[in-house]
């Protein structure tokens, strides 16, 4: 039981010095501002819209958000972990505290918190001048940002999955294809249709296999029906974060199984 608690708090000392860490890297605060400019910029135009400030708004500042977050939870989490690992300073923290798996599960909160503290930074400057407008905040709206929460955990897990067995580079590399993709689901899904129609079993098969393999990203998107004033219903948000919830698990415990054992660092 000692060793249960001792093993918990040693992953959220992790998790709060990897928010730390994430403060300390220059470049994240360089794009979070730049982020804050471009919003600004992009409400700007929005309020010269007659009679869609509200909706492109809404659209322009959570696709600025979410995109932005992608960003961030790859360079992040490559350039934490992965730096990690090359300079063999995580072989002294170790051996001073948690086992493998808790390493992974730490880093992984620490930065999923970090980049989800940043997204909430720029989701408020939307807030902020919607209200300004004396308009007010669609009803799903927060339906929306909880779920691009939820996209965070899914990005910075299967980020980690490549980090954990593979250099910095091809793991950003394979990480952003794998993000990519994942906006594209229901198309790969469509040609796998296709392809089974036509007799291509092959295609088809293979079409399929991505569609299963690769995480539906825009099952966890809202932005359209928020911007169009769409009502989004609570089962829809459950299902997504069931969903969301359940791919991140899956790639974290991946993570922490391939980490946990590797034989060497």
């Amino acid at each position: 039981m000692v060793l249960i608690t001792d093993t918990i708090k040693q992953i959220f000392v992790l998790g709060r010095f990897t928010i730390l860490e994430v403060v300390r890297e220059r470049f994240a605060l360089i794009l979070l501002l730049l982020v804050v400019v471009m919003s600004v910029l992009s409400l700007l135009a929005g309020s010269l819209s007659m009679g869609e400030e509200r909706r492109i708004m809404v659209d322009s500042g959570l696709a600025l958000s979410n995109l932005v977050s992608r960003v961030l939870a790859i360079l992040l989490t490559v350039a934490i972990l992965c730096s990690e690992l090359r300079r063999d300073s995580v072989q002294v923290l170790l051996l001073r505290s948690p086992p493998r798996w808790a390493y992974v599960l730490g880093r992984f909160l620490g930065i999923w918190c970090a980049v989800g503290i940043a997204m909430l930074m720029m989701i408020s400057v939307t807030v902020v001048a919607i209200e300004l407008l004396g308009e007010s905040v669609p009803r799903a709206f927060w339906s929306c940002v909880w779920l691009n929460i939820v996209e965070i955990a899914v990005v910075v897990a299967i980020v980690l999955f490549f980090s954990v067995q593979l250099p910095k580079i091809i793991a950003g590399m394979s990480s952003a294809v794998i993000v990519f993709a994942g906006s594209f689901v229901d198309d790969f899904q469509n040609l796998a249709n296709r392809a089974a129609q036509n007799g291509e079993v092959l295609y088809s098969y293979v079409g399929n296999l991505i569609y299963f393999g690769l995480p539906d990203l825009m099952a966890l998107s809202l932005r359209h029906q928020v911007a169009t004033a769409v009502d989004v219903s609570a089962q829809q948000v459950v299902d997504a974060t069931l969903y969301g919830l359940s791919y991140a698990v899956t790639a974290l415990v991946a993570s922490m199984w391939i980490f946990s054992s590797r034989k060497s660092i």
